[in-house]
């Protein structure tokens, strides 16, 4: 994946060369959109085009840059000013990638991960995703009698699957993936935790965490940009002072950069030592969005597969089957941002709303439910959530996402901390 970025503005410029390179992306820099013009015809799908929207006011040839861009992923960005600030965002009608340069580096290089996650998510076939995610769903779900009754037998060895703190568990399919989670909770040093985009994976990983230690030592979520094998050796050695099984989540296999993946590995030949001595407490957990291989660098994807060898698999089952899960889902989502946001008019979610989340369970996933409910409490005038205000208020894109963000911390936190 390479990024071509059209600015004149030498901060932004800066700004997102220092960024893009921390996060492994090669990127040309353009101050013209004619020095685009030869370069567009040859980009591929997976290539970008950033680009800044002070510029649209100076530069006429934008509606080339829109029409010779259809094999490439178009994403605006403007930096914070007063203007920007006072009067919102102007982000371009039917654009589906935006971000906001903020004067505090960290946030703007969240947005940016985020933004690059997605343009890489595009590249994924969904459909492929779902139909694999689901085959394999069906697999556990579904299987020869022999195989159901070794499926019960585990599950009345682990546990009443109804016990889950952090998951719900009304489908079948989740029932069966708890029980594999109770099995797999103390045993296994590296688990990979294999799910479709969008799905509860840190949820998962906290749930896996409870079933080994009831979390009497929490779930520690490490970031997958910056992982370091000497945080993990202390990590490791408190455990050990402690004798408690601890759990570490890794952040998925598509945030990993060079330099995180180097890491892993270095630990992953450290753990195996430890293990032969049976001389450690800690348990590694990494999330694998299905079929976002294709997305790897060519230079870490070697250590990925490795690790991926090294590790015990554990589907999340799609959301597709777990039409059971939808509402239980949507009243403990409804009910935090409430606690979290007392202020909003949206008091309840009535019937006629979770139909209609049943109904579109096939096209949905945990984060986009979460995201559809936060885009309707916060935008709706109504005291009630009906399907109407979840239809108006869907989430297409991560724009409506980026917005929201960028309207509540920009305004309060407009200084670097």
């Amino acid at each position: 994946m390479s990024i071509h970025v059209l600015t004149q503005d030498t901060e932004a410029k800066s700004q997102l060369k220092h960024l893009l390179g921390e996060l492994d992306q090669e990127c040309t820099f353009h101050q013209t959109v004619d020095t685009l013009e030869t370069v567009l015809p040859r980009l591929k799908k997976t290539d970008s085009v950033f680009y800044d929207l002070q510029l649209e006011d100076t530069l006429w040839a934008f509606e080339y840059l829109y029409t010779g861009s259809r094999k490439t992923h178009l994403v605006a960005f403007e930096q914070l000013t007063e203007e920007t600030s006072a009067e919102g965002h102007h982000c371009p009608p039917g654009m589906e990638n935006y971000f906001l340069l903020s004067v505090n580096i960290d946030r703007t290089r969240t947005r940016l991960k985020a933004v690059l996650q997605e343009l890489a998510k595009k590249s994924i076939k969904r459909k492929a995703t779902k139909k694999k995610a689901k085959k394999t769903a069906k697999k556990r779900i579904t299987p020869p009698t022999a195989t159901r009754t070794t499926t019960s037998a585990i599950a009345s060895t682990a546990g009443n699957a109804g016990n889950a703190r952090y998951l719900q568990t009304q489908s079948d399919a989740m029932q069966g993936f708890v029980a594999e989670l109770q099995v797999a909770a103390g045993k296994h040093k590296f688990i990979m935790l294999q799910g479709e985009d969008g799905a509860e994976f840190e949820l998962a990983a906290r749930e896996l965490n409870f079933q080994a230690n009831a979390d009497l030592s929490p779930l520690i979520v490490l970031d997958p940009m910056h992982l370091k094998y000497e945080e993990l050796e202390q990590i490791e050695a408190q455990a050990m002072q402690a004798k408690v099984d601890q759990y570490c989540y890794l952040g998925l296999t598509l945030e990993l950069n060079t330099q995180s993946v180097e890491q892993i590995s270095t630990f992953l030949g450290h753990l195996k030592m430890q293990l032969k001595e049976q001389n450690t407490y800690l348990h590694l957990i990494i999330g694998h969005e299905l079929e976002s291989e294709s997305c790897y660098p060519d230079n870490i994807r070697p250590t990925l597969e490795a690790v991926r060898e090294t590790s015990h698999i554990l589907n999340i089952p799609s959301m597709a089957d777990r039409e059971a899960d939808i509402s239980l889902i949507a009243h403990s989502v409804f009910s935090m941002l409430r606690m979290a946001h007392p202020f909003l008019q949206a008091r309840s979610i009535n019937s006629s709303a979770i139909k209609h989340l049943e109904s579109e369970c096939a096209s949905l996933d945990y984060s986009r439910i979460t995201r559809v409910l936060r885009n309707a409490m916060a935008l709706s005038q109504s005291v009630t959530l009906t399907d109407s205000e979840i239809k108006n208020f869907s989430d297409n894109s991560p724009t409506t996402q980026h917005l929201i963000e960028s309207l509540a911390d920009e305004k309060y936190f407009t200084s670097p901390q």
